[in-house]
């Protein structure tokens, strides 16, 4: 059957089913298919709210195709041309952004290839991601406790973060130094479990105090 012979089949009063076979009569041909794909392509293109209508209509009455349709579309996503487009479509509905981040954080966790890659990523926008996350205050104390608590049960992760800390003693001892509360509570940790002496701790205080007071 041509496409015109399946346009006009189309446009009579058949049925959704005699209608569908008309249709798999064209798309059954290589030559008739790519015919017919482009010409309604070429439809679509000039009325975007009918791919609107498609899309609703595929997403809530054929799962199948909506499903393929999701899996070819993530395959693309390894291209950064395709997954910029995306991004850019995702950063401008802030609602959808956040969805998409939580399902995949929760999709990812008994997936270890998939929290590598999620951590891959992170390593390679370090610098944004580290900004992005100390936009939210809140998210900061809980990434930190959270991370502290992760990390104690990985001695890889734990040796890199005392790199970390050693790399920033300076900027640390600045922080620390606005807030006496939480060098008083560091250092009782520290004499308390061991890891410094209490006598270490009155004597480097003691010298300290007498170079500020020169």
């Amino acid at each position: 059957m041509s496409l015109t012979a399946a346009a006009a089949a189309l446009t009579g009063c058949a049925s959704a089913p005699t209608q569908a076979k008309a249709v798999d009569a064209v798309l059954s041909d290589a030559a008739e298919r790519d015919e017919a794909f482009e010409a309604t392509l070429r439809v679509l293109d000039q009325h975007p709210e009918y791919v609107d209508e498609l899309y609703v209509k595929t997403r809530d009455h054929h799962r199948k195709t909506m499903h393929r349709l999701l899996e070819d579309t993530t395959r693309d996503l390894e291209t950064a041309m395709h997954a910029d487009a995306v991004a850019v479509l995702l950063a401008q509905d802030p609602a959808a952004l956040e969805q998409v981040m939580i399902s995949t954080v929760d999709a990812s966790k008994g997936v270890p290839a998939a929290r590598l890659a999620i951590a891959r990523a992170i390593l390679r926008r370090s610098q944004q991601t580290a900004g992005i996350m100390t936009d939210l205050p809140p998210a900061v104390e809980a990434t930190l406790i959270a991370a502290i608590a992760a990390i104690e049960k990985k001695p890889k992760s734990r040796d890199a973060m005392l790199a970390a800390m050693r790399q920033s003693a300076d900027r640390l001892a600045e922080i620390l130094k606005g807030d006496p509360q939480t060098t008083a509570t560091l250092t009782d940790a520290l004499v308390h479990s061991g890891a410094v002496n209490a006598d270490l701790v009155k004597e480097t205080a003691k010298r300290l105090a007498g170079e500020r007071g020169k």
